[in-house]
């Protein structure tokens, strides 16, 4: 097709319209035929029953860091479902503990709720954001670079894997994603032209932000940087308003007025949705008695975490400025911001690294976006130099017309750079539609560039497209190819990046076709999420075990060999924030076999004897928990024989192989290749290599 029949096509609104609609049918059918296949993950639960909370019983005590808007929208079925909620006259419900995870199980299965129709509904109205997030993307960008950049890239976002990821999971960060596209974006445009309806835009989506996620106050130096970019540049700011002379103000106290009043008034106006979306009451809950109830964590241990910022958060809290579930939700992100248990690439930490996002970045995103953005930033070098002697020029109105998207990058990019809280890479969500903007400026080379050019661009697109068939329906656990794809990720990110509990049907189904496991030995299964395997018919024994009827100081293994199953983030369990096992793990469990011995010799077992009884089941359960770990180090570095769903890991171990493993006196020096709590994974550094037919089976597709 001509250059000019492409402008043509592109040009015609019914055409555009068209083809936006197919990309967002094909979105929303991707999200819909991957959720239906995935278990409810760790976190949806709570933020769906924190927000039936906050609409049936106008109580906030539950989830209070991740914003009240995106829990609001994700219960709003729940309000025409029945489903009913447990007491709340019990200790669970007023002191909620860690998460609130014993009142959202009871909400889920002890209630006579049906849980899948309630996480069906729940991520339906997810995927309706991740939509909006979509034609967001065509909007600003189409805006900022015409139309056919705006299709590329609405192409690119619809068929994200991060975006289909946790687009279709009831969690904030794609909600929080969508609110600073439009917070920023409706601020840069007031600048450009200030009307009623724009600062209206602006004030309303700000605020808005402010209660999809406590990061949302990252908006404010965004909004900052364009206002003094605009202020460099020296452009004018035109005043359009109803019932008044429109007038242009070009001096600097004019401006600085104007934008003083817009700040009061952006400020004002998320005041009044924050206490809208906290029931108009400073209280947690209308019935809320300091003496018997609490939030998930501690009150005064959270606002005591805060140092000399707590002083702040006192005067908020005197003069009653902000709820107080807001500003508890505020000191708590910023106490675990501070130190969070961390993994990335065979390390461990409580502080996290700086790179830990820059390599998300790289090592969960498509290289198809990633060239595309390459492309995209070389089509603004060359429409820059295309300017000739007028290159200055063309550079500044460049800068002015893109700050909605170097603002957001920057400021948001610097934060993620410097915080300590590396969990996941859900938390760079917010970059990724400025980022798609900006590959979509390669749209440019497609309608003026050469043949070749266009060509690239038609590929990249292609492949883009056999990514995403390649991962559907897995798109948590996505990898590139720079990391090994997505058959190794578990061995760089855990946690949300791979394993959020969300296989648990595939690998039911994996077990109905292998039903000769039972044949084989004992069936294991250690698995992290929210979802009981029990539901899914997974019949297993938890690990750690204590099955070997033969156990003694003689065989002191407590397991016995079979078939052993971990979810990624179960077998890596960055929670603890250090190795499974270094030299001092390994001079412990020596210690405990040597003890073992000298215990069936001075205090054998009396079952007769209560005391005997206690302490041989402590001791035993110690073992089992040092064996448990030091398996965990060895499969670390094993590669598995199956995969399901890139997420669980299948082991077979035969008896020689457990005993290798486990006895000291048998192993392959298990503790001569482990490093201390500092140092990289043991085994890790020492992968086999890829098996020609691939990295593993993979089942439960």
């Amino acid at each position: 097709m001509s250059v000019p029949a492409v402008h043509s096509l592109v040009r015609r609104r019914g055409f555009r319209f068209a083809l936006i609609g197919l990309l967002l049918a094909l979105m929303f059918s991707l999200a819909v035929d991957s959720l239906r296949r995935e278990s409810v993950t760790l976190d949806e639960p709570l933020h769906l029953t924190a927000g039936y909370t906050f609409w049936a019983f106008g109580d906030y005590r539950l989830q209070e860091s991740h914003g009240a808007l995106p829990q609001r929208w994700f219960a709003l079925p729940l309000l025409v479902a029945n489903v009913k909620f447990p007491s709340r006259d019990d200790d669970s419900w007023h002191h909620p503990g860690f998460l609130g995870l014993q009142t959202c199980q009871k909400f889920f299965y002890n209630s006579g709720n049906n849980p899948d129709a309630m996480v069906f509904r729940g991520r339906l109205m997810a995927v309706v954001i991740a939509l909006l997030v979509a034609l967001a993307v065509y909007g600003w960008t189409a805006r900022v670079f015409g139309p056919a950049a705006g299709l590329l890239a609405c192409f690119l976002c619809a068929l994200d894997p991060t975006i289909l990821a946790h687009g279709r999971l009831m969690t904030s960060d794609v909600t929080s994603a969508f609110f600073f596209l439009m917070s920023v974006g409706c601020f840069w445009s007031l600048l450009r032209r200030f009307t009623w309806f724009r600062l209206a835009s602006s004030t309303v989506c700000f605020g808005l932000l402010m209660v999809s996620k406590m990061s949302g106050v990252l908006a404010v130096p965004m909004a900052l940087l364009i206002f003094l970019s605009r202020i460099a540049l020296g452009r004018p700011w035109p005043v359009r308003l109803g019932g008044f002379r429109p007038r242009q103000i070009c001096t600097l106290p004019g401006k600085t007025c104007l934008a003083g009043g817009a700040a009061l008034v952006h400020i004002f106006v998320a005041l009044a949705i924050i206490w809208c979306f906290y029931g108009w009451q400073f209280k947690p809950s209308p019935d809320w008695n300091e003496a018997c109830d609490s939030y998930t964590d501690p009150r005064d241990s959270v606002f005591d975490s805060l140092g000399s910022s707590r002083a702040i958060f006192t005067a908020a809290e005197r003069w009653k400025i902000l709820p107080d579930a807001y500003l508890y939700g505020l000191a708590h992100t910023i106490k675990y911001s501070a130190q969070r248990p961390a993994y990335l690439n065979g390390q461990y930490s409580m502080t996290g690294w700086w790179y830990y996002f820059p390599y998300c970045f790289l090592a969960k995103t498509p290289l198809t976006l990633i060239a595309l953005i390459g492309l995209g930033a070389g089509s603004l070098v060359c429409r820059v130099a295309r300017h000739g002697s007028r290159r200055r020029v063309a550079l500044l109105a460049l800068l002015d017309r893109t700050s909605l998207i170097w603002s957001l990058l920057l400021v948001y990019g610097a934060v993620a750079i410097f915080t300590n809280l590396n969990i996941g890479h859900r938390h760079l969500l917010p970059i990724y539609p400025p980022l798609f903007m900006l590959a979509g400026a390669a749209g440019w080379w497609f309608m003026r560039g050469k043949r070749w050019s266009r060509a690239a661009i038609v590929v990249l697109l292609m492949l883009q497209i056999v990514v995403i068939a390649r991962i559907h329906p897995h798109y948590l656990a996505y990898f590139n190819e720079l990391v090994g794809g997505p058959g190794r990720g578990y061995l760089h990110l855990t946690d949300s990046n791979v394993d959020w509990g969300q296989d648990l049907p595939s690998f039911s189904r994996w077990l109905s076709e292998h039903r000769n496991l039972a044949n084989e030995g004992e069936l294991y299964f250690n698995c992290f999420g929210f979802d009981p395997p029990q539901r899914w018919g997974i019949q297993a024994q938890p690990l750690p075990s204590i099955s070997n009827p033969q156990l003694s100081s003689a065989d002191p293994i407590t397991c016995r060999s079979g078939t052993y199953c971990f979810s990624a983030t179960a077998l890596i369990l960055p929670s603890l924030g250090r190795p499974p096992w270094d030299e001092d793990s390994e001079h412990e469990y020596r210690d405990l076999l040597s003890k073992f011995r000298e215990m069936e010799q001075t205090s054998p077992l009396r079952k007769d004897d209560a005391e005997s009884v206690k302490v041989w089941r402590a001791f035993i359960t110690t073992l089992a928990d040092r064996q448990y770990h030091r398996l965990r180090s060895y499969l670390i570095g094993r590669k598995p024989d199956a995969m399901i769903g890139y997420s669980i890991l299948i082991f077979h171990l035969s008896d020689a192989e457990l005993r290798a493993t486990l006895l000291p006196q048998l192993g392959p020096g298990v503790a001569g290749r482990n490093q201390k709590a500092s140092c990289r994974m043991p085994g890790a550094e020492q992968l086999p290599p890829r098996r020609a037919d691939g990295e593993s089976r993979l089942a439960g597709d």
